[in-house]
């Protein structure tokens, strides 16, 4: 049996990412964004928000638990719409710690931490 979930498409700069809003157990992720990408061919990306209906903290997962800068992006966006704010600090479970999302009127930021850079290279940052 198909679970129901629900989820938002955001667009960041021509890639679409499915953000789903709805609470949704660690080991059924896979099985939901498989279910969510069946939808829609343009879905690249399914993420996550625990706590998107609630107004405590909230933490962002990527399907397949890496860091997607858009996908975060994507879902921080989603967020601050949701709750009306311009500025929210979310949970990231791949870096494990608040990251500060701020809402513009024609753009969108998030402020990662240096720690997470390992090298830069002729404009190739890993």
């Amino acid at each position: 049996m198909k679970q129901q979930i629900s989820y938002q498409l955001v667009d960041t700069a021509g890639e679409i990412s499915a953000i789903g809003t709805s609470p949704i157990r660690e080991d059924t992720l896979a099985a939901a964004a498989v279910q969510i990408m069946a939808t829609d061919k343009r879905i690249e990306q399914v993420g996550f928000i625990d706590g998107y209906d609630t107004s405590t903290p909230s933490r962002f997962r990527m399907m397949g638990g890496e860091l997607s800068v858009n996908g975060f992006l994507a879902g921080a966006c989603l967020l601050m719409k949701q709750r009306r704010q311009t500025k929210i600090k979310l949970q990231n479970c791949v870096i494990n710690t608040s990251v500060l999302a701020t809402l513009g009127q024609n753009s969108a930021t998030i402020e990662l931490p240096w720690s997470i850079v390992q090298t830069i290279n002729d404009n190739v940052v890993t």
